[in-house]
């Protein structure tokens, strides 16, 4: 599949997930199961460690929801506090189409090159050249972002260069200034790259096709689920 349509079908299902219900963040990961098959083995470490970086956020979403949404359905209530077990079940909805989300995320940059993914994000932003804007930066910057995300958890998870172990949280401090210093170390160390293509083909016709295709199926998943399940 065409960089370009890999960005636009993730973009799509972004959108979607905004405001799917269970069934259909059920059927999108049965969908990224079957991709993962043929991805890199790594893909499962990145997405573990990238889920765990984020457990408090997760807990912090199904906290909100559910002393925070009123007229949820059935409720417990704990001396002033009020649970709404509608909202819980809201809360870990929402949860579960983020960590869908991240999924389709680790997928995508672990399935395309560096190079195609920069040439696809060019491709897509030379519109917005004739409004002024730096399309050939923004795309570069974009691009070694979402590239640059898998080296730094690995980084961060092995802690390189600083001898430093987690064993209580009064080293996060310690463990952070270390993390930083070495990769500016890092950064500083690597060769400056002095040359630099952004330019990709468009999408063939049948490709456009495809993301047609893909685009009828993820609405029709969604109003299925909706209004019939």
């Amino acid at each position: 599949m065409h960089p370009v349509i890999r960005i636009l079908c993730f973009l799509a299902l972004i959108a979607t997930l905004a405001r799917a219900n269970f069934p259909f963040v059920l059927l999108a990961d049965i969908i990224f199961l079957m991709f993962v098959l043929r991805a890199p083995n790594n893909i499962f470490a990145f997405t573990w460690r990238l889920m765990r970086r984020m457990r408090w956020f997760w807990l912090s979403i199904l906290l909100l929801y559910t002393f925070m949404t009123p007229g949820g359905g059935p409720s417990l209530t704990f001396g002033l506090f009020e649970l709404s077990l509608g909202g819980f079940w809201l809360g870990l909805e929402r949860c579960l189409a983020l960590a869908t989300v991240l999924l389709f995320f680790a997928l995508l940059i672990h399935s395309t090159p560096p190079a195609q993914l920069q040439g696809a994000l060019y491709w897509l932003l030379q519109p917005l050249a004739r409004l002024g804007i730096p399309a050939n930066r923004l795309s570069v910057r974009l691009a070694l972002t979402l590239q640059k995300i898998h080296e730094l958890q690995t980084r961060w998870g092995s802690a390189k260069g600083s001898g430093i172990t987690l064993a209580t949280w009064r080293e996060i401090p310690e463990r952070i200034a270390a993390f930083i210093h070495d990769v500016f170390v890092q950064a500083e160390a690597r060769p400056v790259q002095t040359e630099l293509t952004l330019e990709t083909t468009a999408p063939a016709a049948w490709q456009w096709v495809l993301l047609l295709l893909l685009l009828m199926f993820i609405i029709a998943a969604r109003f299925v689920s909706t209004n019939y399940l």
